[in-house]
């Protein structure tokens, strides 16, 4: 793969998906989106600044959230247990609710 900034000012659509990595279709979205600008058509070619096309590979995608679950019953069933004292006046554990 070449560098994209020797291609000129304008890339077409595939020239663009090949450098961002993705399909036609994700170029298209990402031009309805304004994350990519379009550039004069050349004929029936559909043409990007090269610049957009750049800045695009620069951004980083936003950091992902961590996924919070919730306790499963074995798990509340194994903190009740351990908050069982072992001097012998040893009692059952609460059910947990259902």
């Amino acid at each position: 793969m070449t560098d994209p900034r020797l291609d000129g000012p304008a890339i077409t659509i595939a020239r663009a998906a090949e450098l961002l990595h993705c399909s036609r279709a994700r170029v298209f979205e990402l031009l309805k989106q304004g994350r990519l600008v379009r550039a004069p058509r050349f004929g029936r070619e559909t043409t990007i600044v090269t610049a957009s096309v750049l800045a695009a590979l620069r951004v980083e995608p936003p950091p992902r959230k961590p996924v919070r679950r919730s306790a499963s019953r074995s798990m509340a069933r194994a903190t009740a247990l351990r908050a069982v004292p072992l001097d012998g006046d040893v009692k059952p554990p609460a059910a947990p609710p259902r």
